[in-house]
């Protein structure tokens, strides 16, 4: 199954369920785009306004710190959810996180923990299956 490149940028289509209450972004059958962050080790990160959405606010929440890429720390909000993958048929439970001023939707290691990704940048091929 291939997912795509956006200019150059590698996107993933998922779906994002808080599954405690019943929410799902986007709500109908086909999912949203998510940029695939190989150097983000975490599992799905969101904008607040995506996780208040959910209502991810309203379950047990922790706090972590995390290093950015450029050295600074942020302050991560982050809730237990789902993702699936409509195009491998997957579904997959971990933190979803958040933090003030986050703009995307991020996959990022452990949210692809169970899948073979081929990466072509030459070719802007992204082949996605689930790990035998």
């Amino acid at each position: 199954m291939s997912w795509k490149f956006i200019n150059s940028t590698p996107v993933v289509e998922i779906a994002i369920e808080n599954t405690l209450l019943g929410k799902t972004h986007p709500a109908n059958a086909r999912g949203v785009m998510a940029v695939l962050d190989t150097g983000y080790t975490g599992f799905v990160f969101v904008p607040m306004k995506l996780f208040n959405l959910l209502h991810f606010n309203e379950l047990k929440l922790r706090k972590a710190e995390a290093r950015l890429a450029d050295g600074n720390f942020v302050e991560l909000t982050r809730a237990l959810g789902s993702v699936r993958f409509p195009a491998v048929n997957l579904k997959l439970d971990g933190a979803i996180e958040t933090s003030e001023g986050a703009t995307e939707i991020l996959v990022g290691m452990e949210g692809i923990r169970r899948l073979v990704v081929e990466l072509d940048c030459c070719g802007k091929q992204l082949n996605i299956q689930e790990c035998p």
